[in-house]
């Protein structure tokens, strides 16, 4: 740009390949996420999310686990393409509150808002059952 010329250099050379080209730039929506404490447990989390794109497949998640909404004190940003996972040996506190971020991945490279879960060290979710009614 300056006016220097550069000698050519045909020693190295490189080749850019790209199999296709990016069409969804859009991110996908949030994923429904769960996560429940296990029962006298206060160090495992079992965690499931769920999420779809219109324009292009899910290709993979990244999750959290923070004390507040949105912490990654626990654990930090952890990418996967699994759905679920089971951590045990978190050394959580019995009783206290913790959060899980998630995030959906899609073929364009983009992330989803964040989905959270708040669940208790060492216990389930509570059940509710709905009574059955007859008409």
């Amino acid at each position: 740009m300056d006016g220097i010329e550069i000698v050519s250099n045909s020693a190295y050379t490189f080749t850019v390949d790209y199999a296709g080209g990016v069409s969804d730039t859009t991110p996908p929506p949030a994923p429904a996420v769960q996560a429940e404490g296990v029962d006298g447990d206060a160090t495992t989390v079992q965690v499931n999310w769920f999420a779809s794109d219109p324009d292009s497949n899910i290709i993979g998640y990244r999750y959290a686990i923070g004390s507040t909404q949105g912490g990654t004190d626990i654990i930090n940003w952890t990418e996967t393409a699994a759905t679920s996972i089971s951590l045990s040996g978190l050394g959580l506190i019995s009783g206290e509150r913790y959060w899980v971020s998630v995030q959906a991945r899609n073929e364009g490279g983009l992330f989803s808002e964040v989905s959270y879960s708040l669940f208790i060290a060492g216990q389930e979710n509570p059940k509710v059952y709905l009574p059955l009614v007859l008409k």
